[in-house]
């Protein structure tokens, strides 16, 4: 099952060993939030035995670039409980990066490879920036990979930070 978006798959198994795949059924679990999805994806099409995709939604987006079966497949639940949040852990990365142990912290993470655009992430700095005005102990801190490709964008999310006073 290669959970990576079909851009990146191409990479991942040329990374892996012929014989690692030779007899092997291979699923893409893929998403596309969009009705069309990037038209470079169907070059998947010949390396995969069928897609899972978690929304009936994206499925018909899929459709329309893969002719290989698509089947619609709840993601994933985990059976265990999650590990133990380690406060002090947590309090040692606050303190590193200084944000107060008791401010409200809002956490977006994306690849700019995503699209900026499409992740919606200066929308999403905006209304943050308006629901938390007044304050002054509420940080938004957003996580991103890509941005070699990206300059431009990039710039314009520095730009967009910068109006909201680092917060």
């Amino acid at each position: 099952i290669i959970a990576v978006n079909p851009d990146i798959a191409t990479s991942v198994l040329l990374k892996l060993k012929a014989e690692c795949l030779l007899r092997k059924k291979i699923i893409g679990f893929w998403v596309w939030e969009l009705p069309c999805p990037p038209k470079n994806w169907g070059s998947m099409n010949h390396l995969v035995h069928e897609i899972w995709t978690p929304s009936n939604f994206s499925k018909n987006a899929l459709s329309q670039i893969f002719n290989k079966p698509i089947k619609v497949i709840n993601h994933p639940v985990a059976l265990i409980d999650p590990p133990k949040i380690d406060i002090d852990a947590r309090q040692k990365i606050r303190a590193k990066h200084n944000i107060e142990k008791d401010a409200f912290v809002a956490f977006q993470s994306f690849a700019f490879s995503s699209s900026i655009e499409r992740k919606n992430i200066i929308e999403a700095i905006r209304i943050f920036a308006e629901a938390f005005k007044n304050d002054q102990n509420a940080r938004f801190i957003i996580r991103y990979a890509g941005e070699i490709n990206f300059v431009k964008a990039l710039e314009n999310l520095i730009i967009e930070c910068k109006k909201y006073d680092g917060k």
